[in-house]
């Protein structure tokens, strides 16, 4: 199996993602727009209860600071793939 068998590109629809997002937005994107992104993927992560892999340090770290979706770094998928874990 690969990565891409198991990646889903879907729109933000739910109440509860909306809400997530919503959340996210708040305490993460500032003026000048960084991060919007890793609210689409943070939220529906955060809404069904899976595992969002993102690349910027500083969403993960808000993720994480917030405890209510379990994140995992670009990096860490790109060392997981060379051992062949995942």
């Amino acid at each position: 199996m690969h990565a891409q068998d198991r990646i889903e590109v879907r729109a933000i629809e739910s109440d509860a993602e909306l809400i997530a997002f919503g959340e996210c937005h708040g305490s993460l994107v500032g003026d000048n727009g960084r991060d919007v992104g890793e609210c689409g993927v943070l939220a529906p992560a955060e809404a069904h209860h899976r595992t969002a892999v993102i690349d910027d340090q500083e969403a993960c770290k808000a993720a994480r600071r917030t405890g209510s979706v379990k994140v995992r770094r670009t990096l860490g998928c790109c060392a997981m793939r060379s051992v062949r874990v995942c």
